[in-house]
């Protein structure tokens, strides 16, 4: 080869890398930047959220359809003592999430043993410092996710109530979320609460089975119902007798031979305090966290949760540890809502199962990748395809 042949060569190797750097390398950063989710979204909420619970993604609005989330906490707290908060309703990514004084900014108590996909922020709108927010830690997606939160120990703090803004992706988000509000009582009055839930926001059929609640009877627990089979387990729905409590609802179980479902599909989850040696779980040591009742309703009513699953009305499912006064969780038609407190309904029905060979009719998930991972790798592919051959033309010219 001549030396003007290699200086030929030299000159045109040097303007296919001055092309491609100019051209592709720039577009592919500002792409993976995007990708990022910009400020604070993909590891959770920034500090400058603490007042607004606003998230930081430029050029996004909160939306104004109904929110399909709800805050599911008891209506009383006793100082220092845990309770119980649940972001419920469609799948989501992110969250930001307060205990607060009513009617103002400021945030009191603490975030305590969150979940791995969960952290807490030291937000300075406090009563005191520490960890008195909770915030997402990845962009895996979430469903009923549970928290503790723990008051301060010193009584005096009055009315609070939990306020979130939840995002089902970095675009789309719902903010102004608030749950019952929580009056201040003694460990000994707390026997007595009454909490509520707030309504779902989940569609539901027009025709309805009647709703018996408030009508006590002494009737026997002998009616049992099909529900269907998951994960090799066949479910059904037994006639009770007296409130929804645990223990009735463990009775009328028994009553017919049948198992009594563990509020969760498995050990070592968030929920494993509503759990106890009287019930069983259906899942293994690699089965991811779910509520029992609701892998049954989505199996059975093409992905629909218990409030949107009609067969699941008036049913009741053991959760232990969950109110002080036994109250089992379930759907009540009257309010159409879940988990609604069994204390309040009469004579509805047990949740209950038997194990079984039968495959499950469950149908098979698959797991959202974070962010836009997967679009971000069709257009770098496309912006390649586009520059790749310009540049080469430009080198041979």
């Amino acid at each position: 080869m001549s030396l003007a042949s290699v200086q030929t060569l030299r000159e045109r190797s040097h303007s296919f890398r001055k092309c491609f750097s100019m051209w592709y390398v720039p577009w592919l950063v500002l792409l993976l930047w995007g990708v990022g989710g910009g400020e604070g979204y993909g590891n959770g909420a920034p500090l400058d959220a603490c007042i607004s619970l606003m998230p930081g993604h430029y050029g996004t609005t909160a939306q104004t359809s109904p929110n399909p989330y709800s805050l599911v906490a008891p209506t009383q707290y006793v100082p220092g003592q845990g309770v119980t908060v649940q972001i419920t309703g469609a799948d989501f990514q992110g969250f930001l999430i307060q205990a607060r004084k009513v009617g103002t900014s400021t945030t009191i108590g603490f975030f305590t043993n969150p979940p791995s996909t969960v952290r807490t922020n030291d937000c300075p709108n406090t009563v005191a410092r520490g960890a008195n927010s909770a915030t997402h830690n990845s962009q895996a997606v979430k469903r009923d996710l549970s928290l503790t939160w723990t008051p301060p120990s010193e009584a005096g703090h009055g009315t609070v109530e939990f306020v979130a803004t939840v995002a089902e992706q970095k675009t789309v988000y719902w903010t102004g979320l608030k749950s019952t509000q929580l009056t201040e009582t003694t460990a000994a009055s707390a026997t007595t609460q009454q909490a509520t839930t707030p309504a779902r926001t989940t569609p539901r059929r027009t025709t309805r089975q009647q709703d018996t609640t408030k009508q006590p009877t002494t009737e026997p627990a002998i009616e049992r119902v099909l529900l269907g089979t998951v994960s090799g387990w066949t479910f059904y729905k037994v006639q009770a007798s007296g409130p929804m409590t645990n223990t009735n609802v463990k009775s009328a179980c028994d009553s017919v031979g049948l198992s009594l479902p563990c509020y969760i599909n498995r050990d070592a989850c968030a929920e494993t305090p509503y759990w106890n040696s009287d019930c069983v779980s259906i899942g293994d040591a690699n089965s991811t966290c779910r509520q029992t009742q609701r892998l049954v309703s989505e199996a059975i009513c093409g992905g629909s949760g218990p409030a949107g699953c009609e067969v699941m009305d008036n049913v009741f499912a053991y959760m232990p540890g969950w109110q002080q006064d036994g109250s089992a969780c379930g759907v009540a038609t009257a309010t159409n809502t879940w988990c609604t407190r069994g204390t309040s309904y009469f004579s509805l029905y047990a949740f209950c199962a038997v194990e079984s060979p039968v495959v499950s009719t469950m149908p098979i998930q698959t797991t959202k990748e974070a962010g836009n991972v997967g679009s971000a790798v069709t257009m770098t592919s496309n912006l390649l395809m586009v520059i790749l051959p310009a540049c080469i033309t430009r080198m041979l010219m």
